[in-house]
C-alpha cells in the first residue's frame, strides 16, 4: 500500500483538484464515499478566512491489493488519530481505474481535510508526515493480510511500531526486510505525473512503453528504433551518467530512462554503455535489463539469451494477471449494492388503471344515489291527482326515473368488474415486481457467496506463488485447483475445531 499526501495552498484554489475527483474519464468509476466537493470548496473557503498558506491535505491511498471500504474506514482512523482531525470531516472518494501493473488492485481513494478546523481554528499536524505515511500503510498492510511495501523510511517506521507498542508488527516487518529486495525507487511522483497528463501523456502508460522497450531490446540501437516508432528518443542528460527520455519532434522532457525503465541507473548504464567492447557489453546489459524484467536472476542467465529462455517467467506474470483480473471481479460482484425494491412501469400503469376504474365507479354510484333520492321525493298520489292530472305527470316522471335507474345499475355492475379486473392486474404485476426482485436480491447474494469463496482461493493461490514459485508453472488451473483444496483442508478443520468447541461446552 502506497500511501501519499499533498498539501494545497490556498492561492492555488481547489478547482483543479476537484475536477480530477470529478473526472469519470479518467476513471472507470468514481464515488464519493463521505463528504462532496461543495466540502472542499469549503475547506479552502476556511482557510482564507484564517489566513491559512495552505488549504487541503490530500491524500491517495493506493493499495497493492484487493481492500474493501471498510478497510479504508481503518485506513481513514488511522490517518485521523496521526494526523489529529476528526475522520468526520473527511471528504473520501473512491476511483476505481486499469492499472498498468498487474501488482496493484484498480481501486484506489483519495481523502482530503481542511488545513484549518472550522470549528477549533487549529493547523492540521504535518510533523513527520512521510514517515507517518509509510507507518499507516505498514500497519494496514499487517492488520489486511498484505504483503509489505517497504518504504525509504523503514527503520524510523521500525521503531515509531515499537514506541506505540505495536512490536508484533514491527517484528514481522523487520523479518520481512531480512528477506526482501532493496527498496526501488519510485517510478514518478505525484507532481511528475499530472505536469506530464496536462502536457497530454499518460505517464503510467509511457513508463509500460519504455520498460517494455529496454527489456526487448537486445542494443541501445533496437531500443532506439523501438521508442522512435512511439514518437520517443533517448539522449544524455545533464548530469553525468544520466540518460533522459524526451519527445522526438518537440525535444519536451519525460523522464529519466532508469525511472522509467524500472531499473537501477548502473544497469541502465552498463546497458547504454558502448566505448568498452561495445558488442559484449551490448549483449550483456541488454542480458541484465531483460533478465530483470522477467524477475529471473541476471547470474542464472547467459550474454545473448534467446527470448524462449524467458518462458517460466513469462507464465508466473500470466497467473498473476489471471489472478489480479479474477481477484477485480469478485470484488465487483463481492461490492454490489443490493436494490431497494421499487415499483416497475407495469405496476404504475396497473396502479393507475385500478384507480381510474374506481373512480368511474365511484361517480356512478354518487348517480345512483341521486336517481334513488330524486325518486323517493316524487309525492305519493292522492285521490284529486287524477282530476289535476298531475297524477299521470308523476308516474312518467317515475317511470323515467326508473328506467334511468335499472341502466345505471346495469353499468354499475360492469363496472365493478372493471374494478375487479384492474385490481387483480394490479395485484399479479406487483407479485410479479416483487418475485423479480427477489430473484436479483438472491442472484447477488450468491454471487456475494462465490464471490468471497473466490477471494479466499485467489488469497491462497497467491501465498502458493510466494511459497512456492515452482507450482505455478504448472499453470494457473493447477494453482487455483491446488488452493481451493488448501481452503476446503482448512474450512473442514474449522469446522471440527467449532464441533469440539460445542462439545466441551455442552452438559
Amino acid at each position: 500500500m502506497i500511501v501519499k499526501g499533498i498539501r494545497l495552498r490556498s492561492s492555488s484554489g481547489v478547482g483543479r483538484t476537484v475536477r480530477h475527483l470529478q473526472n469519470g474519464d479518467d476513471n472507470d468509476a468514481v464515488h464519493f464515499v463521505n463528504g462532496t466537493p461543495e466540502d472542499i470548496r469549503d475547506m479552502h473557503r476556511d482557510a482564507i478566512s484564517a489566513g491559512s498558506k495552505y488549504a487541503v491535505r490530500h491524500w491517495i491511498i493506493a493499495p497493492h491489493r484487493l481492500t474493501t471500504r471498510e478497510q479504508m474506514g481503518a485506513v481513514l482512523g488511522h490517518l485521523a488519530k496521526e494526523f489529529a482531525f476528526d475522520p468526520g470531516r473527511a471528504v473520501v472518494v473512491e476511483h476505481q481505474k486499469r492499472r498498468v501493473t498487474a501488482d496493484a488492485t484498480d481501486i484506489h481513494w483519495h481523502v482530503l481535510v481542511g488545513e484549518v478546523d472550522p470549528a477549533t481554528g487549529r493547523i492540521l499536524a504535518t510533523s513527520y508526515d512521510r514517515i507517518k505515511h509509510e507507518l499507516i500503510a505498514r500497519i494496514a498492510e499487517f492488520s489486511f493480510g498484505h504483503t509489505f511495501v517497504p518504504g525509504k523510511h523503514t527503520d524510523t517506521v521500525v521503531k515509531g511500531l515499537r514506541k506505540r507498542n505495536l512490536h508484533h508488527i514491527a517484528n514481522r516487518l523487520e523479518q520481512f526486510l531480512d528477506t526482501s529486495a532493496p527498496v526501488p525507487a519510485e517510478p514518478f511522483t505525484h507532481s511528475q505525473h499530472q505536469e506530464t497528463k496536462r502536457k497530454g501523456h499518460d505517464l503510467p502508460a509511457l513508463r509500460r512503453v519504455v520498460s517494455l522497450a529496454v527489456s526487448e531490446a537486445s542494443t541501445p540501437d533496437d531500443m532506439h528504433r523501438r521508442l522512435a516508432k512511439v514518437g520517443l528518443k533517448v539522449v544524455a542528460g545533464q548530469k553525468p551518467e544520466t540518460w533522459i527520455v524526451v519527445e522526438k519532434d518537440a525535444g519536451a522532457l519525460i523522464g529519466a530512462l532508469h525511472r522509467l525503465a524500472g531499473l537501477r541507473k548502473s544497469e541502465i548504464n552498463l546497458f547504454m554503455d558502448r566505448t568498452v567492447q561495445p558488442e559484449r557489453q551490448d549483449k550483456r546489459g541488454a542480458t541484465q535489463v531483460a533478465s530483470r524484467r522477467q524477475g529471473l536472476p541476471a547470474q542464472d542467465r547467459e550474454p545473448g539469451t534467446h527470448e524462449q529462455d524467458f518462458e517460466p517467467a513469462a507464465v508466473v506474470q500470466g497467473v498473476a494477471a489471471k489472478l489480479a483480473e479474477l481477484e477485480q471481479y469478485a470484488s465487483r460482484a463481492l461490492n454490489r449494492t443490493i436494490p431497494d425494491f421499487k415499483p416497475t412501469t407495469e405496476m404504475r400503469q396497473a396502479n393507475g388503471a385500478s384507480r381510474a376504474a374506481r373512480d368511474d365507479l365511484s361517480r356512478e354510484v354518487i348517480r345512483r344515489s341521486d336517481l334513488q333520492r330524486q325518486i323517493a321525493d316524487i309525492p305519493p298520489l292522492r285521490w284529486w291527482s287524477k282530476f289535476t292530472g298531475s297524477a299521470a305527470r308523476r308516474r312518467q316522471k317515475k317511470k323515467e326515473l326508473e328506467n334511468v335507474l335499472d341502466a345505471l345499475e346495469r353499468e354499475i355492475r360492469r363496472k365493478e368488474m372493471a374494478v375487479s379486473v384492474c385490481r387483480r392486474k394490479e395485484v399479479l404485476e406487483e407479485k410479479a415486481a416483487k418475485e423479480s426482485h427477489v430473484a436479483t436480491v438472491t442472484d447477488i447474494v450468491q454471487k456475494q457467496k462465490g464471490a468471497r469463496s473466490m477471494l479466499a482461493v485467489l488469497e491462497e493461490a497467491r501465498l502458493i506463488m510466494e511459497e512456492r514459485p515452482d507450482m505455478v508453472l504448472r499453470g494457473l488451473d493447477f494453482v487455483l485447483s491446488t488452493a481451493n483444496a488448501r481452503v476446503q483442508r482448512s474450512e473442514r478443520v474449522e469446522d471440527k475445531m467449532l464441533d469440539l468447541a460445542s462439545i466441551e461446552k455442552s452438559p
